[in-house]
């Protein structure tokens, strides 16, 4: 599916953005002073255009998340003074800036690409909100006295998945997209879960911390089992779910640029190409044919949400 990447000279990079940018060369190598937008073309990753800057400013710009239609990209910027929900068109034109509320973070498109499901924290703890991608007035769903956050959608956009320490250990809960009471999925600790495209298996990782593990429970429940003990992302993610495997960063021994992807089919592990530099954050598309991630200095921490 992917060629292994081999180191090249740098490569300077058509940005073309009407925004503000605040970069530098050092060594020869263009660095991005605040967090800025990535994608990599996966088909041909050795090319030397394969990796190209989206979106790039003095402000952050972090957590791309493409839409189903592959027409936009969804993101969290503090550009205009906080932490908010923003789309771009695919190339980083056309901003909008979807909420107001602060702290604002992890969005995830809706099946049908009309819908954002992202985490904030109106009350000093976060909460699950949806917005409509189009504009308009931010939906909350799970608002309670504990952490509910890093919401996604299930494949027929009827259920929202998220991760709540209420029980007093992070597992996955869902909620009805229109509201309601939730439920709980996960019983042995996991966060950050993902639908799988056949909608028969939710993927997650089983920790919050540093390392997780992979694991997978069938989405009419019954046994929670580890994917395999090859595939550990740096971090919850640090990882992106396709049709045909999961794309990860990993930083077993020390490399923690490098991108490899984990097969289903051969239950097995290839490199694809190391990036610059670390990223806290990983997408792609769902034919696993671009990956986005984020490149500067990130305004995350392994140890924490945001």
């Amino acid at each position: 599916m992917f060629g292994v990447w081999k180191l090249r000279g740098p490569e300077e990079q058509e940005l073309r953005l009407k925004l503000e940018r605040e970069s530098i060369s050092a060594g020869g190598a263009q660095v991005i002073q605040a967090p800025s937008i990535w994608r990599i073309d996966l088909t041909h990753p050795a090319d030397p255009g394969a990796r190209t800057i989206v979106t790039s400013a003095r402000d952050r710009n972090e957590g791309p998340q493409s839409s189903p239609d592959g027409k936009k990209l969804a993101f969290m910027s503090d550009r205009s003074g906080s932490l908010e929900i923003w789309t771009s068109n695919q190339d980083g034109s056309a901003l909008v800036k979807l909420t107001n509320l602060g702290s604002c973070g992890s969005p995830r498109w809706s099946p049908d690409s009309r819908w954002i499901a992202f985490d904030t924290k109106p009350a000093g703890r976060p909460a699950i909100y949806i917005v409509p991608a189009s504009g308009g007035q931010p939906v909350p769903l799970v608002q309670e006295e504990s952490e509910n956050m890093v919401p996604s959608w299930s494949n027929d956009g009827r259920w929202i998945y998220f991760a709540s320490n209420r029980t007093g250990q992070d597992q996955v809960w869902k909620v009805s997209a229109s509201g309601g009471e939730a439920v709980q999925v996960t019983r042995t600790g996991g966060f950050a879960a993902v639908e799988s495209y056949d909608a028969r298996t939710l993927y997650y990782a089983k920790t919050r911390r540093e390392n997780p593990e992979i694991w997978r429970v069938s989405v009419q429940g019954g046994p929670e089992t580890l994917v395999s003990p090859l595939l550990r992302p740096g971090i919850w993610a640090n990882w992106a779910l396709t049709q045909k495997g999961i794309l990860f960063l990993s930083d077993d021994a020390g490399e923690s640029n490098l991108l490899q992807f984990f097969d289903f089919a051969t239950r097995t592990v290839q490199p694809v190409l190391p990036l610059d530099h670390p990223s806290f954050w990983l997408s792609a598309s769902s034919d696993g044919t671009s990956a986005w991630y984020t490149q500067g200095e990130q305004g995350v921490t392994k140890a924490t949400l945001r």
